[in-house]
């Protein structure tokens, strides 16, 4: 409203100054209402604070959102408690998934990770006519994913032919005399070394350091490839019976490989002396045993850099309520051995295979369209056994994969032959080769 200009005159002011004054009215009314505003939010934070020190609760619900609750967690199986589930089930002479299986009253499903095609391929392809025992175990070797297990044991309480240590390892331990060789000797596939006698003996005689006339000089790869006992032998003592103990167990033996179904680990061998060391070395004795899974876990070392994986056989296990309570998957064990022995041992596992005592199965000859483009290496152990020498323990250990490393397998076959000699161990392995590169 217009002030009338009397009034102004009236109180002795200019037009300016009245105007200047009813600003600062007007500033000094917002000064007021500020320090009203904030003091009076002030005042009622500290009554919240006091009240609620002292469980005056009423203010509370008006503050805090209400928790919402959560849903109770899934109850996860260990890999203990699968194995139990899996306790009794014979998933080594069987193409289906595993049935429905209880546990402290509640139920499971079961999802395995057999390859049930090929699963089925290997079945048909037993041969036990002439076997006292059969085991063939294949794997992705970056992985340890079990494709395919299938065995035959005459004896029906024996167990699991796959995953018992039934057998003794023979020469398929040279795979760890040599992995040792490389990583604490520094030895590679080209280093020389000599032997006297015949190549698979081992008289306290030949682990003597002579180089006379009759003396062989050879270098590592060849001894490995036709299985040369006294180098190993003598390599073994070499080492020593620590480093050989400590290579064993990094590769597996004594150890829980993890696989979700009933185990043994491998057994090794006591190297008490410089002899027996040597027996232990050259896998000339049957107190090393060995399975057909460590087998082709082993393989699996060999190629993947030295890292060897813990073999899985279930993908999942679901309860009743359709969820999902365990998962298998990758869990490396450890460092087997280094990169640089993991592809000297694979360079000889190949000559093993085409050019040495794995030639029967694997050299160019016998390879036909299947298998040309395929690259395969192995190790082969013999040994009969020690009561009646009515078995033979004829065992192929190996890999395959093709020339652009894009697909790869590692497996491991053992047959106990009786009286005749049937279907042999390399035969088993160039069945899975040529189907599953198919």
């Amino acid at each position: 409203m217009a002030v009338e200009k009397p009034e102004i005159e009236a109180k002795g002011m200019s037009w300016r100054e009245y105007q200047e004054t009813l600003k600062r009215k007007r500033e000094a009314r917002k000064r007021s209402w500020f320090v009203f505003k904030w003091a009076s939010m002030f005042v009622l934070a500290l009554v919240l604070a006091i009240g609620i020190a002292f469980g005056v609760t009423e203010f509370y619900p008006r503050f805090v959102t209400e928790k919402k609750e959560q849903a109770p967690a899934i109850e996860m199986l260990s890999k203990a408690q699968i194995r139990d589930l899996m306790h009794g089930q014979r998933l080594w002479d069987v193409a289906e998934e595993p049935p429905q299986v209880a546990l402290e009253g509640k139920t499971y499903e079961l999802t395995s990770t057999l390859d049930l095609e090929f699963q089925r391929h290997m079945l048909a392809e037993l041969k036990p006519e002439y076997a006292r025992a059969i085991a063939f175990v294949a794997m992705e070797p970056q992985t340890g994913k079990v494709l395919t297990m299938v065995g035959y044991h005459k004896d029906p309480k024996a167990g699991n032919p796959c995953t018992q240590v039934l057998f003794p390892a023979a020469s398929v331990y040279k795979m760890v005399t040599a992995a040792a060789a490389m990583d604490d000797k520094n030895f590679t596939p080209q280093t020389p070394v000599r032997y006297n006698g015949k190549k698979h003996t081992l008289y306290k005689s030949q682990l003597k350091d002579v180089d006379n006339k009759y003396t062989r000089h050879i270098d590592l790869e060849e001894a490995f490839s036709d299985s040369i006992n006294p180098v190993f032998g003598k390599i073994g003592v070499l080492l020593g019976p620590e480093a050989l103990t400590a290579k064993s167990k990094a590769m597996g033996f004594e150890q829980d490989l993890g696989v979700e179904c009933d185990f043994n680990p491998s057994q090794l061998g006591k190297p008490e002396d410089k002899y027996r060391t040597a027996e232990i070395a050259s896998g000339f004795n049957r107190e090393t045993l060995i399975s057909a899974m460590h087998g082709a876990a082993m393989a699996s070392a060999v190629l993947n850099n030295g890292v060897m994986p813990q073999p899985y056989i279930i993908a999942s296990a679901e309860n009743q309520e359709n969820q999902v309570v365990y998962e298998g998957g990758l869990t490396p064990m450890g460092q087997a051995m280094s990169e640089t022995s993991s592809l000297g041992l694979q360079k000889m596992m190949v000559d093993a295979a085409c050019h040495g005592t794995g030639r029967g199965c694997f050299s160019r000859r016998q390879r036909g369209k299947a298998l040309r483009e395929i690259v395969v290496g192995g190790k082969t152990g013999s040994i009969n056994n020690d009561t009646d020498y009515d078995i033979r323990y004829d065992w192929f250990v190996g890999f395959a994969h093709d020339k652009e490393n894009k697909k790869q397998l590692a497996f491991a076959a053992i047959v106990a032959h009786e009286d005749y000699i049937g279907k042999k161990a390399g035969d088993y392995c160039k069945d899975a080769i040529e189907y599953y590169f198919d």
